[in-house]
């Protein structure tokens, strides 16, 4: 009985086991396998790429492709405006050592053209003599220039029978206006001792001048570097040189010569019986030299800073003013860039006083005021506070 009763209790409990672990094996089957509802959805099969996206991204690409060309022109320009800046600033300051060292700032060597002949042929008058206040009583109706502006250049470059033209600066100075006198110098006579002649152009190109831009051409083979242009020339070939040995030949080197040189000088204080003068360089990119009326490379405008349409505010700011530009002919107010400068005249109760002013902006059209006037507004930027009645324009050419 009692091994009958303990083999039934082992096959219960093999019995209980069992069941116990098919309900735990049921019951890990459920708790492992419960399928997710996205279990019997079917994934999408892969699609091509159609031709409208195609063409957007063609599109995307051109205009990307497009925006990066774009900026190498800008690129370029800005290059070479920062070429042309740097240039201009060294110009600069070796033009004020050359001004000291040549003594152009001396008064008694300055000459103006003798306006009172009535010929082609020009004869120069000292600043110093009785004939120049025969000029500025006949010219200026006895106005005293409020400076001077050295310009031997200007004049070497003009036939004889237009230099007369240029005594003033700038050349369409009216009556009543300040002004500055342009002045040249004259040199020793080599064929002649113990007298004088005007600078001429060729010396005055030698001086005023620059010979940094130098010409090279590119070889046939992009491997090798630019190579220097160079001219010869046979100093034999003027009369002036016979002392020269025959088939003598002297090598130059070539250059653009697109920038160029004069200076100011103007009283400090503005009154002209000052002894302190304010010397400035004014440097020129492809200066224009002829006199042309319809459109002169120098002009004189009118300008009003409260923009109220009347001439003769004051100038003045931190830094700078907003002004806008008066003239009577459209082509006066044309070839004004930014990054250039102007020169700002004006009436004080000491004298007439110069100053010069960058140009920050420039608007964009010349607005028509009506009355047979035109108007362009410009940001000028510069120290000083000035009674303006005029600026002065000089157009460099490019």
């Amino acid at each position: 009985m009692n091994t009958l009763n303990s083999e039934c209790g082992m096959r219960n409990a093999e019995s209980h086991s069992r069941n116990d672990y098919a309900r735990g094996r049921r019951f890990a089957i459920r708790n492992s396998f419960i399928p997710h509802p996205s279990f019997f959805i079917l994934p999408a099969q892969r699609r091509g790429i159609s031709l409208l996206e195609v063409l957007v991204s063609m599109g995307v690409i051109t205009v990307g492709l497009l925006g990066i060309l774009s900026l190498f022109p800008v690129g370029a320009y800005k290059a070479g405006m920062a070429s042309r800046h740097d240039r201009s600033a060294a110009l600069g300051q070796a033009a004020f050592h050359d001004i000291i060292t040549r003594g152009l700032l001396r008064p008694d060597n300055w000459v103006v053209p003798n306006t009172g002949t009535t010929n082609n042929d020009v004869d120069w008058v000292p600043r110093n003599s009785p004939q120049y206040n025969t000029i500025l009583n006949t010219e200026f109706s006895g106005l005293r220039p409020g400076g001077y502006a050295f310009d031997p250049l200007a004049y070497g470059e003009s036939e004889a029978s237009n230099q007369k033209a240029l005594l003033s600066f700038p050349t369409n100075t009216p009556q009543n206006i300040p002004y500055l006198m342009r002045v040249t110098q004259t040199q020793r006579d080599p064929d002649n001792v113990g007298s004088s002649i005007l600078v001429g152009r060729d010396l005055a190109d030698l001086v005023l001048r620059s010979r940094d831009d130098l010409i090279a051409y590119l070889p046939d083979d992009r491997d090798l570097p630019p190579k220097q242009v160079f001219r010869t020339d046979n100093p034999t070939d003027d009369p002036k040189n016979s002392n020269y040995p025959a088939g003598l030949n002297v090598i130059h080197r070539q250059y653009q010569g697109d920038y160029s040189w004069m200076f100011t000088a103007v009283p400090k204080s503005g009154n002209p019986n000052e002894e302190l003068y304010t010397v400035s360089v004014v440097v020129f990119h492809k200066r224009r030299l002829d006199i042309d009326p319809a459109k002169p490379p120098e002009r004189m405008v009118q300008v009003d800073t409260n923009n109220d349409g009347v001439t003769g505010d004051v100038v003045g700011g931190i830094g700078g003013v907003e002004a806008n530009l008066f003239a009577t002919t459209r082509v006066y107010l044309e070839d004004i860039r930014a990054g250039e400068w102007v020169m700002l005249s004006a009436f004080t109760t000491s004298g007439p006083i110069f100053k010069w002013y960058r140009v920050i902006s420039v608007q964009d059209e010349i607005v028509d005021a009506g009355g047979g006037a035109f108007t362009r507004r410009v940001s000028l930027a510069g120290a000083g506070v000035a009674t303006s009645v005029g600026v002065v324009v000089a157009s460099s050419g490019q």
